[in-house]
């Protein structure tokens, strides 16, 4: 996930603040830009503290739902290898056992899928060999961490993308209320040297 904050966009507006905190008392309008951009401030700063914290959840997810389909796909691989050679090449069971698709490149949810099948499978088989309820065990576990990983990177990533979604409205925000009062600024404060503000297009461009 990209940074969502303009720093330049940040830059400019604490810039602006601190301009506005210098000059207030000179215009009274500025009284009220300086508390409109004091409060988009503070919402930059909560903003920003709520992205690190989606962020870190959602890696933090990711991470957990490797390591779920790492251990899925070793104990998949495991039981159909003791059933392998339980069986052999006995063809009435081959097909039963046999994996739908290849075990390299595939999707988390498919894995699960695969997974879920196998234990399905080994129901299906008869006589049973005397491991099998170990093997679904084993399955239905492997299966069952693996599903909550699933699902808790699923929300995770919805909560990545609301926020990708709110801070660029922060950034909309900060771009209108910037140009707003650079423009102001610039019709009122003729006798204060601005130029330690981008102009507003250098900002639009960063955002």
């Amino acid at each position: 996930m990209q940074q969502m904050l303009s720093p330049t966009l940040q830059d400019a507006t604490f810039r602006l603040i601190a301009l506005l905190e210098r000059h207030s008392d000179q215009l009274p309008l500025l009284d009220e830009e300086l508390n409109r951009h004091r409060s988009i401030a503070q919402a930059l700063v909560d903003q920003t503290r709520k992205a690190e914290v989606t962020l870190n959840a959602w890696r933090n997810a990711l991470a957990q739902r490797w390591r779920f389909e790492v251990e899925a796909q070793r104990v998949f691989s495991t039981v159909l290898r003791d059933l392998s050679l339980y069986y052999g090449s006995d063809p009435a069971y081959a097909l039963i056992i046999a994996p739908v698709r290849s075990s390299s490149a595939i999707t988390p949810i498919e894995l699960l899928c695969d997974v879920r099948r196998l234990e399905a499978a080994i129901d299906l088989l008869a006589p049973r060999p005397p491991f099998a309820d170990d093997c679904t065990q084993r399955l239905r576990d492997a299966a069952e961490r693996l599903a909550d990983a699933i699902d808790q990177t699923e929300q995770r990533e919805a909560e990545r993308r609301n926020v990708v979604a709110e801070q660029r409205l922060v950034n909309q925000l900060l771009q209108r209320a910037y140009e707003r009062t650079h423009s102001l600024l610039m019709r009122h404060l003729t006798t204060v040297d601005l130029s330690i503000l981008p102009p507003p297009p250098e900002i639009e461009k960063a955002a």
